[in-house]
């Protein structure tokens, strides 16, 4: 029992604070295999990060100027990367970073039907930057909180090139 009163319960398996509940626990409260449990959270093992499934968030997002609604999803890691990646042009010394229609390209990157499935592709993030600002904007705050991602991250993107943000460039 610590200062607190709280009695630690050990053995091979977990590690637990007496009478918490935990997800990783069996019906019969013993930990399930390969989980070593910290209070009421359970340390990862390479097999239970590899076999979680990627399910994104999907959230509503009410579009007046088009009089009517979208669903927005975030990025899975790899999707984070391709559109990280679209905003760089060139190759080596000459790579630099064009933030040009960045609000359009995360649209065709998150805008998606209520299953999930993807609305646009990279080719039409040119048409959907012609579209308002106001609603691409609607749908880019909620695609960058379900993505997490900030205005730090662009600014990390410029500096790993050494560079300020550029969008003098014409290419979309």
């Amino acid at each position: 029992m610590d200062d607190q009163g709280a009695t630690t319960v050990q053995n091979e398996d977990s590690v637990q604070e007496e009478g918490s509940p935990s997800p990783a626990t069996e019906s019969n409260g013993e930990a399930k295999t390969g989980q070593i449990l910290v209070g009421t959270s359970v340390a990862l093992t390479r097999d239970l990060i590899l076999n979680q499934k990627y399910e994104p968030q999907i959230q509503r997002v009410d579009i007046p100027e088009w009089k009517g609604h979208v669903y927005v999803k975030e990025l899975s890691g790899k999707q984070r990367d391709a559109f990280e990646l679209s905003q760089l042009e060139g190759r080596g010394a000459n790579q630099r970073v064009n933030l040009l229609n960045m609000r359009a390209k995360l649209v065709a990157f998150t805008c998606c039907d209520e299953n999930g499935r993807l609305l646009f592709n990279e080719a039409d993030a040119r048409r959907l930057g012609d579209l308002q600002s106001r609603a691409l904007t609607r749908i880019y705050r909620v695609a960058t909180e379900l993505s997490g991602l900030s205005g730090q991250d662009e600014e990390a993107l410029t500096e790993e090139l050494g560079e300020d943000q550029s969008t003098d460039s014409g290419s979309i």
